[in-house]
């Protein structure tokens, strides 16, 4: 298993070209993202992430000159959000991350039918699984830097730009274990499920594009809202 899952991280085209969804299945994966999503935003809570994350954006509501009581209530949700993040919502976004894409590939097979076949959604999800591997890498290099004592540890060049800014945002997605999971979900759609390589490219380019734009938008978003108030 883990010879197998090594080559899915170093070869994924190989690897997944001898894909067998009911040897490999798709739990432990998906359960090993989990765990360390998990021991991640732990460590990353008790290493100080949330206080210097709140002490940032004290400053940048003060910078801004909102209100005492606006920026009191602003501060709480801020440091209930601090919490939810890293030990609920990035745990299970990373597994329901995993399902959502075998699902609409599944959708897609049943509309381009590659190689003559529908996509199974059981092929698609252990494929899926595997491709998400890619993201215990960034969660492994995220708890090392937590434990070194970096209170906002990062595989990314978020860190070169102003936080909350336009170009921190495009920098957040300059991260190579996100290109790195891309490369490997199109592998798999190609050597396991039969996409043509331009389906897989096209897909997989335009979910890391939309992400990337998402991301953008809502700190332009932010921006506005911070120069109006």
């Amino acid at each position: 298993m883990i010879s197998r899952w090594v080559r899915v991280l170093g070869s994924p085209r190989a690897a997944f070209a001898a894909h067998e969804p009911q040897q490999w299945g798709w739990v432990l994966p998906l359960a090993l993202v989990l765990v360390l999503s998990l021991l991640a935003g732990g460590v990353g809570v008790l290493s100080g992430s949330i206080e210097h994350n709140l002490e940032a954006v004290q400053a940048q509501l003060e910078a801004q000159g909102t209100p005492e009581a606006q920026r009191e209530q602003a501060l709480k949700v801020a440091s209930a959000m601090q919490y939810a993040g890293p030990l609920v919502i990035s745990p299970a976004f990373s597994v329901l991350w995993a399902v959502g894409i075998a699902g609409v590939l599944t959708l897609l097979g049943l509309v381009l039918q590659p190689g003559g076949e529908p996509v199974a959604f059981r092929r698609a999800l252990s494929m899926s699984a595997h491709a998400s591997l890619v993201v215990c890498l960034g969660l492994a290099a995220t708890l090392i830097g937590s434990l070194s004592g970096n209170p906002m540890p990062s595989t990314s060049l978020v860190h070169v730009a102003s936080p909350g800014s336009v170009g921190g945002a495009i920098a957040s997605r300059l991260d190579p274990i996100s290109i790195l999971y891309y490369l490997v979900l199109a592998a798999g759609m190609q050597a396991s499920l039969g996409f043509s390589r331009g389906a897989s490219w096209l897909l997989c380019g335009g979910l890391y594009g939309g992400a990337s734009a998402l991301i953008v938008l809502g700190a332009l978003a932010g921006k506005m809202m911070s120069s109006q108030s």
